[in-house]
């Protein structure tokens, strides 16, 4: 099916119509900025010029009014007073102040009508000034007289410079008012003819905007028009719909660019139909091995549960012998420690011992040194015996004495053999004490070293329990993570197999979508 499209100038006359609406605003634009700056122009003139100018005339005109006041005042009061003293300095200020604002005035840009003012003012300025100045130097005299004659001069040829100059202040302050005036009426006048010159422009740009607009607008639709039944048609499924392209232009590449597409995608739908066949067989195949695959990766689940429980099993027989191993650890370090502190108990006895068989010899010692002396007491006792007996009866009674020194003798040297007798056996017995406690020294020190060697591979047999449990324990927590994978395996892989059979079933669905088109 072919459908008929007419072709218009598009771009030309879409860029015709902007370029008018351009050119149109552009000028209107223009006109109304060159109007607006010459408004701006008037403002800037009536707010530098004319408003300051009005500004400067009017504070002048106070000044002097103020400047009449005092002048007028000073007739009221003593001179002497302090009162006057103000007053006149008040009076000289507003001179000065009248000289200042009309110099400022004169400053700001006036026209020849205005200009032709300003010596007659400056004169007239002056001649009031000098006329209120000999006022107040009649007054200053402070006599009836003078006062009299001041109040008359002030009130007549004062009065009339005074007016004169005001009169002159009015006429340059109405001239900068008119001017002013003008100024606004031309800017009023200069606004309304903008406004309605702008109202027409833009109704103009309106008008020609929806002209311009339209026209394109409606060929184009109708060719859109045209485009879209295609389309639609397309849409139903029958791709074998063309668009009849007569000329070149954007309406035309795009009914070029539609057929291309229309086309290609028709070439497109004809591999997808193809590859549409080709992935339902292969998502066949593929759900049937996902299936295989599931019950593999149940199975080797299953085995692995056997696995991890045989292995937790071990762990807690392997747990239970290091905890035994720990604990005849901890018995036989409390074994070697008491048969240390025995060892230490024998050395003490040994000592203790050979301390005391140093003091049996020492007793010894003093014993043979009794014994020494019991038997010079016995010499002495004899030989007082044989004094005695010489002395006849006068020695009777010393022979009495010596007899009992001589007892007393004999059994200190008896109690002395029988002390060294004890002393003799006792350090025998010490001896044979002392020799067993070394033997027994000996004997503890070998059962030490026993108990050191017992207590050094019960360590290490306690150590490497522990390595070897927690080694299963490691194994024991890997298997646990290889279970859990193979049970997330098992899972996903029961879950590819469903996506698998949703893929074939979608495949399908696919396939019988894509047969609906109408490709030839």
């Amino acid at each position: 099916m072919r459908l008929k499209m007419k072709v218009w100038g598009i771009k030309a006359r879409l860029v015709s119509a902007c370029a008018l609406i351009v050119l149109l605003g552009s000028g209107m634009g223009l006109w109304n900025l060159s109007n607006f700056r010459w408004a701006g122009a008037m403002f800037q003139v009536a707010s530098h010029e004319a408003l300051p100018a009005v500004d400067y005339l009017t504070e002048a005109d106070r000044d002097m009014q103020q400047a009449l006041v005092a002048e007028r005042s000073l007739m009221f009061v003593r001179q002497a007073s302090e009162n006057a003293t103000k007053l006149r300095k008040s009076h000289e200020e507003n001179l000065q102040q009248v000289k200042s604002r009309w110099q400022k005035y004169q400053a700001i840009p006036a026209n020849a009508e205005e200009r032709q003012f300003w010596p007659e003012f400056e004169s007239t300025l002056a001649e009031w000034e000098h006329t209120s100045k000999e006022i107040l130097s009649l007054l200053a005299q402070d006599s009836p007289a003078e006062r009299l004659d001041a109040i008359d001069i002030s009130l007549s040829e004062g009065a009339a410079k005074f007016e004169a100059a005001r009169d002159i202040l009015s006429k340059l302050t109405e001239l900068r008012l008119q001017r002013a005036h003008t100024f606004a009426e031309q800017v009023q006048a200069a606004i309304m003819r903008t406004t309605r010159w702008t109202l027409g422009l833009v109704a103009a740009l309106l008008i020609a905007g929806g002209l311009l607009g339209f026209l394109p607008a409606r060929s184009i639709v109708r060719t859109l028009n045209q485009m879209v039944a295609g389309t639609e048609q397309a849409a139903t499924g029958d791709l074998t719909v063309q668009v009849l392209v007569k000329k070149k232009d954007e309406l035309g590449q795009m009914g070029e660019a539609i057929n291309q597409m229309m086309s290609r995608f028709r070439d497109s739908m004809m591999q997808i139909q193809q590859a549409a066949r080709r992935t339902t067989e292969a998502s066949h195949q593929l759900a049937q091995g996902s299936e295989q695959l599931a019950d593999g990766a149940q199975q080797q689940a299953a085995s692995l549960e056997q696995t991890a429980a045989s292995l937790e099993e071990i762990t807690s027989t392997i747990k239970q012998s290091a905890d035994n191993a720990h604990q005849a650890n901890q018995m036989a370090v409390t074994t070697q420690s008491s048969v240390e502190r025995s060892g230490v108990v024998v050395l003490e006895v040994v000592e203790a011992m050979t301390a005391i068989r140093q003091s049996n010899q020492k007793i010894n010692d003093i014993v043979g040194v009794i014994d020494e002396f019991a038997f010079q007491t016995n010499l002495l006792a004899l030989n007082a015996a044989v004094e005695a007996a010489r002395a006849g009866e006068q020695g009777r009674g010393f022979a009495v004495v010596a007899g009992e020194v001589r007892k007393l003798a004999q059994r200190s040297a008896d109690a002395a053999k029988e002390i060294r007798a004890l002393i003799v056996d006792t350090t025998a017995k010490i001896k044979t004490g002392s020799d067993m406690a070394n033997q027994a020294g000996a004997v503890l020190n070998e059962i030490m070293d026993g108990v050191r060697k017992v207590v050094d591979l019960i360590g290490e047999i306690s150590i490497a329990a522990q390595e070897q449990a927690q080694g299963i324990e490691q194994i024991n927590r890997t298997m646990i993570q290889v279970d859990s994978i193979t049970q997330k395996n098992a899972t996903q892989t029961n879950h590819f197999a469903a996506i698998a059979k949703t893929l074939s079933t979608q495949a399908s669905e696919f396939e019988n979508q894509v047969d609906h088109f109408k490709l030839c």
